[in-house]
């Protein structure tokens, strides 16, 4: 069989045939069980859910997230800086159960979990959602053995596996042991699989391979029939979920924790390094700048409070920090830490003009790969960046120093300039130009570098602009996942097999990517591309004749790869473009007919995500300024409030769609 055969039939044996058989959701269908005492079960389900519905909850909860780094975090002292860190599983989305419960996925859920117990138990429950949050597992996570419930409650958790792709060679089996702490079984993360077990039986999520970059996507969620417990665990987490959506003020959080006057600061006394690389940009260290007492509040804040965005794309020209939470620019600059801040930035550049157009912390964890990159979008930009480290009783066998090279390439006189240990309170600055990497910590430690950024704009106006630019590019989620939803209600077949083109397409760009900014050649034919994985590839084979369906029909004259592959970016060989069409063949693809991308303007609220409406207000704000700084930002500000409620009512319109 040639490669391009082989690479044909894996992709249809993988994925299969869509379907979209809607009743299937009203009856558990169990394909494998494992029974424990006590009447206690495991159930493992392919079919249960519709793949639409599942694409849809997995849209829903990667627009409304609300990441958060739950692990104990050995320097927060007070109680209320800690979050779940049970399973072990670092990084959680949680979302409101009583929202979920009434939608047609949550009721659909509610009458497995009723079928699942009484087969279990042959008896009847009122069993009610009460926790339901996404889950991130990476290379390098350390998952926990845990048992979340008893046996003397009647409760049960559930595991929905998300990634489409998904390779055996890859790992993250959901284990689930017995009594006598043996394994019971291993179940392998599929596409839309479903595993429930009593919770009082302990499981683990095995964490992916170190050669895996990829992210395992688990949904969990936990119902109960016991009154008080499900009272209990829905207050918390609803009041969670708005805690995290509307933090308390930093400037409020800080107030009592003061630091020096920035006037009684003599720059040159705390400067301990200064750099220049052969064209001049520079890099400054600064130590005792900072109390430690506002040090440890503003640390304290971003821990309980940090909303983190995550970026799981391979990028040739970007930092690679994946974790970075955002902090709001017009909150951050009324604290005691913006005049120090500014003092600093005017000791090093002589201008006293610079203003914040990005504020965040970055969480980055020893399997974590950054990359050397620019903070500037071209070398004209007159940026500079600021860091303050907030990891303490860090030391240099921890690694995780920011490096500084001359340039950004691989030529053989490019060298390091400096690199500088991230010790708790050391404050960085240093030319937007200047090559440089916020490197992983060491793999013997086990928490994470957490790194305070400023952005820095030469004045205030072209900050205030900056920031317009660097906030749209979270907005077309909102319109685009309902319009995604609704193509999943209404264009079913054809929505599910999009979205598997897509990540199949995904997968192998991003692995073709990885050997490019690895440094792996690659002939002309190869271009971008790598090698047809032996091993890991061999997946059972169809017996599908090529191009064809189950039935021998003809599949039409082919789906526009190239336009699509064009749209995603994806750097793909010839090879593998070939094999994308035979996928999109199989698929009937030329059939589908997309449905138009109204559903945004039928609501009025939701046309202001429309872009055009989005930049004209955006324009016509920047024109009523008459360029006054200011005005601007104090338009940004009200502009942010009412984007914040936009989401809410965005995601309201989603939650009807489950």
């Amino acid at each position: 069989m040639t490669t391009m055969r082989l690479l044909v039939v894996l992709s249809i044996a993988y994925f299969g045939n869509v379907t979209c058989d809607n009743t299937r959701a009203n009856a558990a269908q169990i394909d494998k069980r494992y029974d424990l005492s006590r009447g206690r079960s495991v159930f493992v389900m392919d079919s249960a859910l519709p793949q639409e519905q599942v694409l849809s909850l997995k849209t829903f909860m990667a627009t409304n997230d609300h990441w958060r780094y739950v692990l104990h975090d050995p320097h927060s002292v007070s109680k209320e800086h800690i979050y779940d860190d049970r399973n072990g599983i670092p990084w959680k989305s949680w979302q409101d159960s009583t929202l979920l419960r009434e939608t047609d996925l949550g009721k659909t859920m509610k009458k497995i979990v009723d079928g699942v117990h009484r087969i279990a138990k042959n008896s009847t429950d009122n069993f009610q959602l009460n926790e339901i949050y996404s889950a991130l597992i990476r290379r390098g996570d350390r998952t926990n053995l845990v048992a979340e419930g008893s046996a003397d409650e009647e409760a049960y958790h559930i595991a929905i596996f998300m990634n489409i792709v998904w390779r055996k060679n890859a790992y993250g089996e959901l284990i689930i042991y017995d009594d006598d702490g043996e394994i019971l079984t291993a179940v392998r993360p599929k596409f839309g699989r479903i595993v429930i077990w009593h919770s009082s039986i302990p499981y683990i999520i095995r964490p992916p391979s170190i050669a895996q970059l990829a992210t395992e996507n688990v949904v969990m969620l936990q119902f109960s029939a016991n009154l008080d417990t499900n009272l209990r665990k829905t207050k918390f987490y609803k009041k969670f979920v708005d805690e995290m959506r509307r933090p308390p003020m930093l400037e409020s959080w800080l107030k009592e924790h003061k630091n020096v006057d920035p006037a009684e600061l003599d720059m040159e006394k705390h400067l301990t390094l200064y750099r220049k690389n052969r064209r001049k940009h520079f890099v400054a260290v600064f130590d005792g700048l900072f109390n430690e007492d506002a040090l440890s509040a503003i640390r304290a804040w971003t821990v309980k409070y940090g909303l983190y965005f995550f970026d799981g794309s391979l990028d040739a020209s970007s930092d690679n920090v994946q974790w970075i939470a955002a902090i709001n620019i017009h909150d951050f600059v009324k604290t005691d830490f913006w005049p120090i801040i500014h003092k600093i930035a005017s000791y090093v550049s002589n201008s006293s003009d610079w203003y914040p157009y990005d504020v965040a912390c970055n969480l980055i964890r020893s399997y974590d790969h950054t990359r050397f990159h620019l903070d500037t979008s071209h070398n004209r930009e007159k940026e500079m960046t600021f860091l303050l480290y907030l990891s303490p009783n860090w030391t240099s066998v921890d690694y995780g120093e920011t490096a500084f090279m001359e340039t950004n390439d691989d030529h053989r006189f490019n060298e390091y300039v400096a690199e500088v240990v991230p010790t708790f309170g050391r404050a960085v600055i240093f030319d937007g130009n200047f090559p440089h990497s916020a490197h992983p910590p060491s793999v013997l430690h086990h928490n994470a570098r957490y790194t305070f950024a400023v952005k820095l704009s030469y004045n205030k106006l072209l900050a205030v602009k900056k920031t317009f630019s660097e906030e749209k590019k979270h907005e077309p989620a909102l319109p685009g996942s309902i319009n995604a939803m609704s193509q999943l209600k209404q264009q079913p077949a054809s929505s599910v097999a999009m979205s598997k083109v897509r990540a199949v397409v995904d997968h192998l760009g991003t692995r073709n990517l990885q050997r490019q900014v690895s440094g792996a050649g690659f002939s002309e034919e190869q271009r971008f591309g790598i090698q047809q994985e032996s091993e890991e590839d061999e997946e059972p084979e169809s017996e599908e004749p090529e191009g064809e369906g189950p039935a021998g029909e003809s599949h039409g004259e082919g789906f526009p790869i190239e336009e699509f592959m064009e749209e995603m970016d994806a750097p793909l060989t010839r090879e593998q473009l070939k094999m994308m069409n035979e996928m999109a063949k199989y698929h009937k693809m030329s059939e589908f007919a997309p449905t138009e991308e109204r559903q945004q303007h039928e609501d009025p609220i939701l046309k202001y995500f429309d872009e055009e409406t989005r930049e004209n207000s955006i324009q016509m704000w920047q024109k009523e300024s008459g360029g006054d700084a200011d005005t601007l930002s104090d338009y940004q500000e009200l502009y942010l409030r009412q984007r914040l409620r936009l989401k809410d009512h965005a995601m309201g319109k989603m939650a009807q769609l489950l």
